[in-house]
């Protein structure tokens, strides 16, 4: 009742396990991860195994979180700055394995993420980074960045293209 933002229908599934201490054999199974802030609904699915050898990842994350009303319910340090929306339709499954071999039917990657009017700032950094619109597309090959606008201080960011092998890149190691 405290709170200054209703946080309702939270609820979450978690479960870690490694039943012989091999790293190999940790498995991580979130079910399911849902909450409403504000009105504003999220949900994450997350399975992980075989972490050393062959990472598998099956992930899923949906809703949208206006980082304005995040900002007032979790406590920063002082002289951070963080607002803006983030709107999530992702999908990730499969093995690095088959993003090794480029087999793109055994790796599925779809979705897209979409950032606006994000201002970032903590004491660490020097100037403000703001994100006016951010869109990245998801697929097994690339990441596609068809806008990408915003500034860091007094200067401006545009970009676009293509992130190759992220997947392969961010799984391995």
């Amino acid at each position: 009742p405290q709170m200054p933002l209703p946080m309702n229908k939270i609820n979450f599934d978690l479960l870690v396990d490694n039943k012989d201490g091999v790293l190999d054999h940790t498995v991580i199974n979130l079910n399911h991860l849902n909450f409403d802030l504000a009105g504003d609904p999220f949900a994450i699915k997350l399975m992980a195994t075989n972490p050393t050898t062959d990472p598998f990842l099956d992930a899923e994350a949906k809703g949208k979180i206006n980082l304005d009303n995040f900002a007032k319910l979790i406590p920063f340090e002082k002289k951070t700055t963080l607002s803006g929306n983030i709107i999530a339709d992702l999908m990730v499954k499969g093995r690095q394995s088959a993003i090794e071999k480029a087999d793109i039917e055994k790796f599925n990657a779809s979705g897209n993420l979409t950032v606006t009017h994000l201002k970032y700032q903590t004491s660490d950094m020097l100037e403000m980074l703001t994100i006016d619109a951010a869109v990245f597309e998801l697929s097994p090959e690339v990441i596609s960045v068809p806008e990408l606008k915003g500034s860091l201080g007094k200067n401006d960011i545009a970009m676009n293209g293509q992130i190759e092998n992220f997947f392969g890149y961010s799984m391995k190691g």
